[in-house]
């Protein structure tokens, strides 16, 4: 008699995410590296008022040289709603913000669902 034994799971969820940036950027997330523009699904928590925090870093091309950027993904569980399953998510990295992190700045992105539920917010500075 052969008795199978395993562990029944459920993925963790994951929320699909328009990341844009200036030509040549790449984000690194859980290992992978993504080509700007990119989908990339974050992964988030079950429970609504839940956060899971990655680390997250870019490469950003800038006068021939590479600058690197790195930071947190702090993703947040929400009750994913119909016009919440129908909408795009983006995060738009722009130059100006590029400009920012050279000068030293960190940037926050705060992104929300088409229900306005929080979905994620990402910190991130130049490498030192």
């Amino acid at each position: 008699m052969l008795v199978m034994v395993g562990a029944v799971g459920c993925a963790a969820p994951r929320t699909a995410v328009r990341v844009t940036g200036p030509a040549g950027a790449v984000m690194v997330l859980s290992g992978k590296e993504y080509g700007l523009p990119a989908t990339v699904e974050f992964e988030r928590p079950r429970r609504a008022r839940e956060s899971r925090e990655s680390p997250v870093g870019f490469r950003f091309p800038v006068e021939g040289r590479v600058m690197v950027a790195e930071g947190v993904l702090r993703t947040y569980g929400y009750e994913e709603r119909e016009l919440d399953r129908l909408s795009v998510n983006t995060c738009e990295i722009g130059e100006g913000e590029v400009a920012r992190l050279m000068e030293g700045y960190a940037l926050i992105f705060d992104g929300y669902s088409a229900s306005k539920q929080a979905i994620f917010k990402m910190t991130i500075g130049a490498k030192r």
